[in-house]
């Protein structure tokens, strides 16, 4: 998986973390707990090797922005979980905004 970390202004942010994680109890199976990147000066990430999993759980944030999960939500319990089950994706794009 691998995509692209802006801000609101559509810039690139470099150095921000990504964290991935199985958010289901199945996650058992899987022999990864949590992963983490960081994007380069072009705000690119890649995460390898993924396991194919229906419910991963993603986050973005850096010392400048507060933490943004996948489809720019700022409440975990409000994230929408990325299926890896069957296709690897490769244009993920994350908004980081200083407003939570």
């Amino acid at each position: 998986m691998s995509g692209l970390i802006v801000d609101s202004n559509n810039e690139p942010v470099s150095g921000a973390d990504i964290v991935i994680w199985p958010d289901d109890e199945s996650a058992h199976e899987l022999p990864i707990e949590r992963l983490t990147a960081i994007t380069d000066d072009l705000g690119r990430f890649i995460f390898e090797d993924l396991y194919p999993h229906s419910d991963y759980l993603l986050a973005a944030y850096s010392e400048s922005f507060p933490p943004v999960f996948y489809q720019d939500q700022f409440d975990q319990s409000f994230a929408t979980p990325i299926d890896l089950s069957e296709n690897d994706i490769t244009d993920l794009h994350i908004v980081l905004s200083k407003a939570a």
